[in-house]
C-alpha cells in the first residue's frame, strides 16, 4: 500500500514537473520571437555581404569593388548561404534577418538540449507513453530563458550578420561531441557542425583546437596516461576520419583564400586586429564591460570555477569552461569588437549561462541532501527567483544602450541608403566609374551600384589593411572609433572623387581625422553639399575632388605656419560640435582663433567657421569678414558662398544673389536647392558654360 502512494506521489511529482516544463517551454519560445521579431537591429555591415553577394549573382565573382580580389567579409558560409537564398529568388536583407532570427532559435534550443546532457540525463523516463519533454526538468531550460531575456541576443539576431549562424553551428557541434565522443560513439556529428562553424568564422579553429585537445587528453587519462597506447588509440580510423572531416573542407578554404585573396585569412583580421598592449587594453576594457552588464561583474564566470570539482561531470564542464576561457582570452588579445553590444561573446554566451545554472543547481543538490523534504520546493522556487532575477538584470542592464544604438544604426543606413542612391544615379550619368573614400562602407556601397568603394578603414582594402601608415598625434587621439588602421597617401595616391564622411562635414573616425595632416586633401577637395531628395528634411555633405584644371592652375605657394600642430584636426572637430549644439558661443570664439593659429594657412574652413559663429552672435560685420577671408583662401569655399548667399536673400540684394549663385552653379548647384533660390535669379544654360 505504501508502494502504491509512492509511485502515485512519484507520478504527480512528475505530472508537475513537466507541466512546469512545458509552461516556461511556451514562455520561452513565445519571448524569444516577440523580442527579436520587434526588434529593427539590421547593421551597416551587412550589407558588406549583399553587395558581394549581388556582385556574385551578377557575374563579377566574390569580389567587394569589381576586378579587386579582397576578402572584406568574414563569412564564408554565411556569404555562400546569402547567394544561394538571393539565387532562389529571396530578398537579401529580409531573408539575411529572417534567417538570423532562425539561428538564434537554434542556439536557444540546443541550450536546452546540452544543460540535459550535462546533467547526466536524471529525468530520463522508461515509460514509452510519456510525454516528449518528459525527459527533461525546467532547470534544462534556464540557461534558454537567460538567452531569450538577454539584450544583445536580442540585438544581434536580426542584424543580418553570420553571428548567429556561427553561434549555433557552435554550441550545435559541442553538443554532438559530448553526448557522442565522450561516450567513445564516433558519429562524426561533432566533427561536421564544427567544420561547418569553422568555414563560418575563423574562430571555429580555435574552439575545434580546444575539442582536439580535451579529447586527446581524454585518450590519455582513460589510458592510464600510458603515451604509447593513448597514441594508438586516438590513431584509429574512425578518429583519423573525425579529424579529416574537420581538417580537410577547412584547409581548401584556406587554399582558396591563397588563389583567390591572396591571405589565409580574411582581410578584416588584418584590418581590425592587431597585437600590441594598446589592443589588449582595448580589448580587455570590452571583456569588462561585458561582464559587468551580462554576466553579474563575473560572478557567473567565478561561481563555476568555485564549484568545479564538486560537479560529477567535470570531464564535460571542464570542456566548456576552458572553451570559455580561451575564447575570452583571444577576444581581449585582437582588442575586442569594433560593433557595439558584444558580438565577439555571443558564441560562448550559452556555455557560461550553462556552466553557471548547473553550477548554482550543484549547490541546490547539496543543500537538498541535508535538509528536510518539506524544503525542497522551497530550494526549486528560490532557484527560479535567482535566474529570473539575472534575467531581467541582463535585460535592464543594457536595454537602453541597444536601443540607443539601433537608433543610432537605423539612423546611419537611412542616411547612407540616400547618399549611396545620390552617388548611384552619378555614376550611371558619368562616363567613367566614380570613386567615393568612406569610413563607413556597409549600406553606401550597396545602394552606390558599381561605384567603386574605397574602405579607408581597410577592411574590404588590401593595401591598407597590410600596410597601414598611422600618424601618432592622430592615433593617439580618443574618438570612440576601435579602427585603427589607416593610409592617408595610400587613399589619396586613388585620387577618389568624393570622400565621405559619415559624419558630414566633421572628421571623426581616425582615418579621417588623418586626412587633414595632408595638404593634397586641404587644397585638393571641398565640402560639397547635397540635399538628395525633395520634401526631405535632410542633406548631407561630402568632400568634392576639385576639377584637374584647378590642380594645374594651384600655383600659390603659401608658407608653412611655424605655430602649426597637426592635433588642430581635433580643435576642429570640437568646434564643429560646440558649435551643432549651439553652447557657450562667445565663448568659442577663442577656441575657434587658437584653431586658426595653430592650422595650416591654407586652411579656409577655420575661418568658415568663426564667420558661422559671429553670425550666430549676432556680430555681421566680422562674419562677413571671415566668410571673404575663407574665399580668398580657397575660391572653393562652397559654405562660405552659401553662407553669403543666405545674408543676400535675407536683405533683398538682387545683384548679390545673382553673383553667388552663378558661382555656386559652377561648383555646387545642389545647394541652391537648399536656399531655394528663385529660377528668375539663377544662371542661363550658356551663363553656366
Amino acid at each position: 500500500m505504501a508502494k502504491k502512494k509512492q509511485i502515485k506521489a512519484n507520478k504527480t511529482e512528475s505530472q508537475k514537473n513537466s507541466s512546469a516544463f512545458f509552461l516556461l517551454l511556451v514562455t520561452g519560445i513565445a519571448a524569444y520571437f516577440y523580442f527579436t521579431f520587434k526588434s529593427d537591429r539590421m547593421q551597416d555591415d551587412a550589407f558588406i555581404f549583399f553587395r558581394y553577394a549581388e556582385n556574385f549573382i551578377n557575374g563579377h565573382g566574390l569580389v567587394f569593388n569589381i576586378g579587386e580580389y579582397v576578402e572584406g567579409y568574414t563569412g564564408f558560409l554565411w556569404l555562400i548561404n546569402l547567394i544561394f537564398l538571393a539565387r532562389i529568388g529571396f530578398d537579401l536583407i529580409s531573408v539575411s534577418s529572417i534567417f538570423g532570427i532562425a539561428y538564434g532559435f537554434g542556439v536557444v534550443a540546443v541550450s536546452v538540449f546540452l544543460t540535459n546532457e550535462l546533467r547526466n540525463n536524471t529525468n530520463v523516463k522508461n515509460d514509452s507513453n510519456s510525454k516528449w519533454y518528459s525527459r527533461f526538468a525546467s532547470i534544462d531550460l534556464y540557461p534558454a530563458l537567460l538567452l531569450v531575456f538577454n539584450s544583445a541576443v536580442h540585438y544581434w539576431a536580426g542584424s543580418g550578420m553570420e553571428t548567429m549562424m556561427f553561434s549555433y553551428l557552435l554550441i550545435q557541434g559541442i553538443y554532438f561531441y559530448i553526448k557522442y565522443d565522450l561516450n567513445k560513439i564516433i558519429k562524426k556529428r561533432a566533427h561536421i557542425f564544427l567544420m561547418l562553424a569553422a568555414l563560418t568564422r575563423p574562430e571555429g579553429i580555435l574552439v575545434y583546437t580546444v575539442v582536439f585537445f580535451h579529447k586527446w587528453i581524454s585518450f590519455y587519462t582513460n589510458n592510464e596516461k600510458d603515451l604509447n597506447v593513448s597514441k594508438q588509440s586516438f590513431l584509429q580510423k574512425e578518429n583519423l576520419i573525425a579529424l579529416g572531416i574537420f581538417v580537410l573542407p577547412n584547409l581548401l578554404l584556406v587554399i582558396f583564400r591563397l588563389i583567390y585573396y591572396g591571405y589565409p585569412l580574411p582581410n578584416t583580421f588584418y584590418a581590425k586586429s592587431g597585437t600590441s598592449i594598446e589592443y589588449f587594453s582595448a580589448g580587455f576594457q570590452y571583456f569588462v564591460e561585458f561582464t559587468s552588464s551580462n554576466l553579474l561583474f563575473g560572478i557567473m564566470l567565478i561561481v563555476p570555477l568555485l564549484l568545479l570539482r564538486k560537479n560529477n561531470n567535470r570531464k564535460k564542464f571542464g570542456l566548456l569552461y576552458s572553451i570559455v576561457i580561451i575564447y575570452t582570452l583571444y577576444i581581449m588579445f585582437i582588442g575586442g569588437d569594433v560593433l557595439p553590444i558584444f558580438r565577439f561573446f555571443i558564441p560562448v554566451l550559452p556555455l557560461i549561462f550553462i556552466l553557471f545554472i548547473i553550477s548554482i543547481s550543484t549547490v541546490k543538490d547539496i543543500l537538498r541532501s541535508k535538509l528536510s523534504e518539506e524544503y525542497k520546493s522551497i530550494l526549486n522556487f528560490g532557484m527560479f527567483i535567482i535566474v529570473a532575477a539575472v534575467g531581467a538584470y541582463n535585460y535592464l542592464s543594457i536595454y537602453r544602450t541597444v536601443d540607443e544604438k539601433s537608433n543610432l544604426e537605423k539612423n546611419l543606413i537611412d542616411k547612407m541608403i540616400i547618399s549611396g542612391e545620390w552617388f548611384k544615379d552619378l555614376n550611371d550619368e558619368s562616363n567613367k566609374t566614380v570613386s567615393i573614400a568612406a569610413t563607413t562602407i556597409g549600406a553606401l556601397s550597396y545602394y552606390s551600384g558599381d561605384a567603386r568603394i574605397i574602405d579607408m578603414l581597410g577592411l574590404t582594402d588590401e593595401e591598407i589593411a597590410h600596410n597601414p601608415k598611422p600618424i601618432k598625434e592622430i592615433s593617439e587621439t580618443a574618438t570612440g572609433w576601435k579602427e585603427k588602421n589607416y593610409n592617408v597617401e595610400y587613399v589619396l595616391d586613388q585620387k577618389p572623387d568624393f570622400f565621405y564622411f559619415s559624419t558630414g562635414l566633421k572628421p571623426s573616425a581616425l582615418a579621417e581625422r588623418a586626412l587633414f595632416s595632408s595638404k593634397e586633401f586641404l587644397r585638393g577637395y571641398y565640402p560639397y553639399i547635397i540635399k538628395p531628395m525633395e520634401n526631405l528634411n535632410y542633406q548631407f555633405t561630402i568632400y568634392k575632388r576639385k576639377p584637374e584644371a584647378v590642380f594645374a592652375s594651384d600655383t600659390m605657394d603659401i608658407p608653412p605656419n611655424p605655430n602649426f600642430k597637426i592635433e588642430f584636426v581635433n580643435l576642429y572637430n570640437t568646434v564643429l560640435n560646440r558649435l551643432s549644439r549651439g553652447e557657450n558661443l562667445s565663448e568659442l570664439v577663442p577656441v575657434c582663433e587658437e584653431l586658426i593659429r595653430i592650422s595650416p594657412f591654407y586652411f579656409a574652413d577655420a575661418y568658415r567657421v568663426l564667420g558661422e559663429i559671429y553670425a550666430r552672435i549676432g556680430d555681421d560685420q566680422k562674419a562677413l569678414e571671415n566668410f571673404n577671408k575663407a574665399i580668398r583662401i580657397d575660391r572653393f569655399s562652397t559654405i562660405s558662398y552659401g553662407n553669403l548667399l543666405g545674408r543676400a536673400i535675407m536683405q533683398r540684394d538682387i545683384e548679390n544673389v545673382k553673383y553667388y549663385t552663378r558661382l555656386l552653379a559652377r561648383i555646387n548647384p545642389d545647394i541652391l536647392e537648399i536656399y531655394q533660390v528663385d529660377k528668375l535669379f539663377r544662371p542661363s544654360g550658356e551663363e553656366q558654360n
